[in-house]
Formats: C-alpha cells, sequence, structure tokens
C-alpha cells in the first residue's frame, strides 16, 4: 500500500513538473509574467497629487453636483473623472489589480494584432518591450488620475477596433464584443488625443474599404459618428475654455500671443526633448529599423538612409555624453531641448534641433517604407498617429507643464512599431536563430534595466 501510495506522489509530481513545464513554454505565458511583475510594481505605488483631489468627490459625485460643476468650470472628460473618483474614493487597491489588468490586456490587444499566428517568441519580444515604457511617466499627476486618462483610454480604445480588427483578420465577431467594445468607446474618447486617434482610424479604415469596394461595416459608421461627437462635446464644453485662460495664465502667459507656427515649433521641440530624454525607447526604435531596412533595402540610398538614421540617434541618446566630450559648442543645440519658449529667429541654434528632429522623422517614414512596401501601411499609419498625437500638444498652454505622460500614445506607437517589424523578419526567416537571440538579449538587457530603474522613482 505504501509503495502504491509512494507511486501516486511521484506520479502527482511528475504531471505537476510537466505542467509547469509546458506553461512556461506556452504562447500566454509571456503575459503572465507581465502581469506578475506588474502587479509587484504597483505595490509600491502611492496616490498622490491629483488623486487626493479626486478621493474627496465622492459625495458631490454621487448627489450629481460634481458633473454639472466640472463640464461648465473646468472638463469634458466626465466619464473619466466619475470612474477615477469612484476607485480613488473607495480603496487604492482597487486601482492596483485593474491597472496591471489593463496594461496587460493592452499587450495583448497590441500583439492580436500583429502576431496573428501567435508565435511565442513574438509574445516574448511584445511583453518585454512593453516593459521598457518609462512607468514612471504615468506617475505625474499621481497614479490613478494618469493612468486613468491615457493608458486607460488607450486600452479602451483599442478594444474598440476589435470588431473591426477580427473583421480585418476574417474572424467572425461573437455577439457580446459589439456593447462591449461601444462601451470602451464612450470611454476612450472622453479623452482629447484619444478620441482623435479613435477618429482617424476609423476614418482611415472607412477609406480602405472604399478602395478596396467592399461592404461598409455598421460599426465602422457607428463608431465614426460617436467619435466625432465626441469631438464636438470636447470643443464646445464650456470648462474647457474655462481651463484653457486659467493654464495659460498660470503656466504659460506668452501662448495666448502665438499662432499655428509657433505652436507646432512647440509641439516638436516639446515631442522632441521628452523622447530624447528617456533614450532606450528611442535608440532601439532606431536599431531595429536600421537593420530590418538594411535586410530588406534594395537600394544604396536606403542603406545610407538607415545608418544615418542610427548615427544620428545614438548621438543623441546612448553616446550622447562622449558626443559633447569631442564636440562641446554643441551642447547649446541640446539646451534648445530644455528651453520652454519660443526662441528668438536670429538664434540660428534652435533651429539644429528642430533640422534633425523632422529629418530622423522624415526618415523614419521612409525606412518604414521600405521594409514594409506599399502592401502593409498599418505600420506606417500606427508611427504617424503616435507622432501626430504628441505634436497636437503643442497647442496646449500646459505643452510643457504636462511633462512625458502626453507622450504615452507616441510610446505606444513606437513599440507597436518595432513588435510590426521584428515580426516580419521572424516570420520571413530574414533573421538567424543567432540574430534572434541578439534582439532578444539586448530587449532583455533594456527591460530589466527600465524596469528596476522604475523602482527608483515610485
Amino acid at each position: 500500500m505504501k509503495k502504491k501510495d509512494m507511486a501516486n506522489n511521484q506520479n502527482r509530481k511528475e504531471k505537476n513538473i510537466t505542467f509547469i513545464k509546458n506553461f512556461i513554454k506556452s504562447n500566454y505565458f509571456p503575459f503572465v509574467l507581465l502581469f506578475v511583475l506588474l502587479l509587484f510594481l504597483h505595490l509600491f505605488m502611492n496616490f498622490g497629487g491629483d488623486d487626493v483631489f479626486f478621493g474627496k468627490q465622492m459625495n458631490s459625485l454621487i448627489h450629481g453636483n460634481y458633473i454639472s460643476k466640472r463640464y461648465n468650470t473646468w472638463s469634458s472628460r466626465l466619464i473619466i473623472e466619475s470612474i477615477l473618483i469612484s476607485i480613488t474614493g473607495i480603496n487604492t487597491n482597487i486601482w492596483r489589480v485593474i491597472d496591471t489588468t489593463i496594461y496587460t490586456i493592452s499587450a495583448l490587444l497590441i500583439m492580436k494584432i500583429i502576431n496573428k499566428d501567435n508565435k511565442t517568441y513574438i509574445n516574448w519580444i511584445g511583453c518585454l518591450l512593453f516593459l521598457i515604457y518609462p512607468y514612471a511617466d504615468l506617475s505625474s499627476a499621481g497614479w490613478g488620475a494618469t493612468t486613468t486618462n491615457y493608458l486607460w483610454c488607450f486600452c479602451f480604445g483599442m478594444i474598440s477596433f476589435l470588431p473591426l480588427i477580427n473583421r480585418e483578420n476574417g474572424k467572425k465577431n461573437s455577439k457580446i464584443i459589439y456593447p462591449i467594445s461601444t462601451l470602451s468607446l464612450f470611454y476612450a474618447i472622453n479623452q482629447e488625443q484619444m478620441c482623435a486617434i479613435v477618429l482617424g482610424f476609423n476614418i482611415l479604415y472607412l477609406a480602405n474599404t472604399i478602395y478596396k469596394k467592399e461592404k461598409i461595416s455598421k460599426y465602422n459608421i457607428m463608431c465614426l459618428l460617436i467619435s466625432v461627437l465626441g469631438l464636438i462635446f470636447i470643443v464646445t464644453c464650456p470648462g474647457n475654455a474655462v481651463r484653457k485662460l486659467a493654464e495659460t495664465k498660470n503656466w504659460y502667459p506668452e501662448f495666448s500671443k502665438y499662432g499655428i507656427i509657433q505652436k507646432v515649433y512647440l509641439g516638436i521641440i516639446s515631442t522632441a526633448s521628452i523622447i530624447v530624454g528617456n533614450k532606450i525607447i528611442l535608440f532601439l526604435f532606431s536599431l531595429i529599423l536600421a537593420y530590418a531596412t538594411l535586410v530588406y533595402s534594395k537600394t544604396n540610398f536606403s542603406k545610407i538612409v538607415a545608418i544615418l538614421n542610427f548615427i544620428t540617434v545614438s548621438s543623441i541618446t546612448i553616446f550622447k555624453s562622449l558626443l559633447l566630450d569631442i564636440f562641446p559648442k554643441i551642447n547649446d543645440a541640446f539646451n534648445v531641448l530644455n528651453y520652454q519658449g519660443i526662441p528668438k529667429l536670429a538664434d540660428k541654434v534652435s533651429y539644429i534641433p528642430l533640422f534633425i528632429t523632422l529629418l530622423l522623422v522624415v526618415s523614419t517614414f521612409y525606412m518604414i517604407l521600405v521594409i514594409f512596401k506599399d502592401k502593409h501601411l498599418l505600420p506606417l499609419f500606427i508611427f504617424l498617429a503616435g507622432i501626430c498625437s504628441r505634436l497636437i500638444i503643442g497647442f496646449s498652454p500646459t505643452v510643457f507643464a504636462s511633462g512625458a505622460r502626453t507622450a504615452f500614445f507616441l510610446y505606444m506607437s513606437l513599440i507597436s512599431t518595432m513588435i510590426f517589424v521584428i515580426n516580419k523578419l521572424y516570420l520571413e526567416k530574414k533573421d538567424t536563430k543567432s540574430i534572434q537571440i541578439i534582439i532578444l538579449s539586448v530587449i532583455i538587457f533594456f527591460a530589466v534595466a527600465n524596469y528596476i530603474n522604475t523602482f527608483i522613482y515610485i
């Protein structure tokens, strides 16, 4: 009897070990690990900043006073703020779990679009790249206030795209997906940047459907109309106008004197300042695109563009200190990125960052075209949407005060584009096993470094 029990115990142990091994090798283990790492990170996060204010508004929200007052005096983000108040007013642990889940779901949704074959290697790449995002940026206005306005809007915006993504992939939509996606749409478009992204996506999808002479999706039309109404709601909200005047006076009095060109300049320079300040994502983005361009390039011109793009990005990110040691005068140009205003026209140095930024955007645009040709333009649209989502912040008086959190959608676009490129190289077997190991190792290094570094800021 004892021998039989021992044999049964041994069998159970072997089955458990086999289960664990199979689970670790499974396609979804990277997402489980991402969730666990993020949840551990969230345990050290505490509410502060605007979270304190919203946490005290529960009674006002329950009695209905908050919505009308906020609409008339400060903001059109009524859906977002109502949920934020409910969470901050009840328990911060609820936010920790929900926020971790939403970030993990965001990674899953991106991979659903890109990694259609659900390759384990690509899932690992995607989850590691999501760990490279500078999560500490989402604490600038308070963890709860910032994540609900940026991360959550991004996730719910992606959920609103699901019926159209499934349609493109030839997958049948379940009945439950439409109400879920529609509710997600209302949350997403309550934030200005995401509203513009959702509107742009649905316009492009409709245009592509008409171009292909396919049957127009009723859901696409509904999303388009709701997005337009959402944009009108934002533009006509009296509270937004009041807030703009108050923030101009408080943060940037000179802003009221600027025209379109000056505001575009502010958008470009502030975006460059944020993305160059991060270093890791921009460098990795340039490295991966440069390598893929060299692989797919058929002309020397394309190769030269890729090499120059990578050298430039490397020089202004990870090798910046070395560059300044060799050419100390260049520091004047870097200082322009920290200058929160419009320099004098006679200041020629101020044009250097502007010129380099535009050159990098154009060359990146060209490199993506070389890699994907004209057969698959979604990565290009995602890259441009990310760029535009940050540039429009130049039209806000809080262009500098808002800080790096407004670059969230830009970072997501860069991460998504990198996954698209790596997935293409992998599926078309353009990289060897050794190259795949090198790419994975580099991404692991930066992901671990960024994850550890995040603890310093929380």
